[in-house]
């Protein structure tokens, strides 16, 4: 472990192995295969992650980090955009270890994959699931902020402003930044410009830690400035956000957004 946190990654992996080989039928095996699969992940190389991960549960079911396993293994699905591969993988996880700590995870997970599958309705059963079922969890904080954008996206934007408040009171870390930053892009979503301006300025000085909420709020805020007509101030929060970002998509919106007003 001390090798991946140096991030020497093949020397890590040339250690694992030599346990594994060591101990092959040790369930201290399964911890080698978890090493060698984040060390994989940790140098880009999904497919090799993926093949230890998946090991584990097979070769090593009764193994503490098994479910884990199963868990970060969807999880990698779902960032590569295989989102049936995920909520299948979460399923088998929940299903063959009912009382796992991972639960919360991979109920959370299945409702990521089945929103972006556009199973939505699932989806907002598996978010309220987690909450209602794993409340002192980051999952079900998690889920109030996901159940939450899709009640705004629906219309109902007060009852999806109460999960945000709920998320807000419990935490401050970056759930909450999103919280605040939902809170914001809800009204803006129905178009009252002057309150989601408000919530919007908000995320970047209650949490200026989390630079992805930060600069998103900053974004909507300078819509909103330019929706009321005050293009002056769009210009500055649009500058802002150029002054701390360059070559990703928050410089390129607000270079659109400068290019539409200085035009």
């Amino acid at each position: 472990d001390s090798y991946l946190v140096k991030e020497q990654h093949d020397k890590a992996i040339s250690q694992f192995k030599i346990i594994i080989n060591d101990y092959p039928d040790d369930l201290l095996a399964a911890n080698a295969f978890l090493g060698i699969g984040d060390a994989y992940l940790m140098k880009g190389n999904i497919n090799n992650a993926i093949s230890y991960f998946e090991k584990i549960a097979t070769n090593y079911p009764k193994s503490e980090v098994a479910s884990f396993s199963l868990v970060k293994l969807a999880d990698i699905y779902s960032s590569q955009n295989e989102h049936s591969k995920a909520e299948t993988t979460y399923r088998e996880a929940i299903r063959n270890y009912p009382d796992s700590q991972e639960n919360a995870a991979a109920y959370l997970g299945i409702g990521k994959a089945q929103e972006r599958l556009g199973k939505t309705d699932s989806a907002k059963s598996n978010y309220q699931f987690t909450i209602d079922n794993f409340s002192e969890t980051i999952e079900s904080d998690e889920a109030h902020n996901k159940l939450g954008r899709i009640i705004a996206a629906d219309g109902d934007v007060p009852n999806a402003i109460k999960h945000f408040k709920l998320v807000i009171a419990r935490r401050t870390d970056a759930v909450a930044a999103e919280a605040q930053y939902l809170i914001g892009w809800s009204h803006l979503s129905q178009n009252n410009y002057s309150l989601a301006l408000e919530e919007l300025l908000k995320v970047r000085y209650l949490y200026p830690r989390y630079e992805y909420w930060v600069y998103s709020a900053t974004l909507d805020a300078a819509i909103c400035q330019e929706k009321l007509n005050k293009n002056d101030e769009a210009i500055k929060l649009y500058n802002i956000v150029l002054e701390n970002n360059s070559e990703n998509q928050f410089a390129k919106e607000a270079t659109a957004g400068l290019s539409r007003l200085t035009n």
